[in-house]
């Protein structure tokens, strides 16, 4: 071990603010979806959150093949997919969006 080393402490302070509070914001998230589920379970029944529950994979699935960065192992279902839907690299021009030149008046 080296003379040196860091306490846990020491490595805890060096961790910067912002990464903190996306750490505390995270939790807070947690809880609350946690509550709002449970609200909608007690109130509106399972077949409303079955249909946000699949909305929410829709829209993650349809992030996935615009942007070809889905995990490794479902690459083989979004490659099934991919043609029926729009992705980034189906449009042609790869270029920045160039300004449009307007006429004097």
């Amino acid at each position: 071990m080296p003379l040196f080393a860091l306490t846990t402490m020491e490595k805890i302070q060096q961790v910067p603010a912002h990464v903190w509070w996306i750490i505390v914001l995270g939790i807070l998230g947690i809880f609350f979806g946690v509550t709002l589920v449970r609200h909608i379970m007690a109130g509106a029944g399972k077949l409303l959150l079955f249909g946000l529950l699949l909305f929410a994979v829709f829209l993650v699935g349809v992030d996935w093949v615009y942007d070809r960065d889905e995990p490794a192992f479902l690459t083989p279902a979004i490659d099934y997919i991919a043609p029926f839907l729009p992705s980034k690299g189906s449009y042609g021009d790869h270029s920045p969006a160039k300004p449009v030149s307007r006429p004097a008046h």
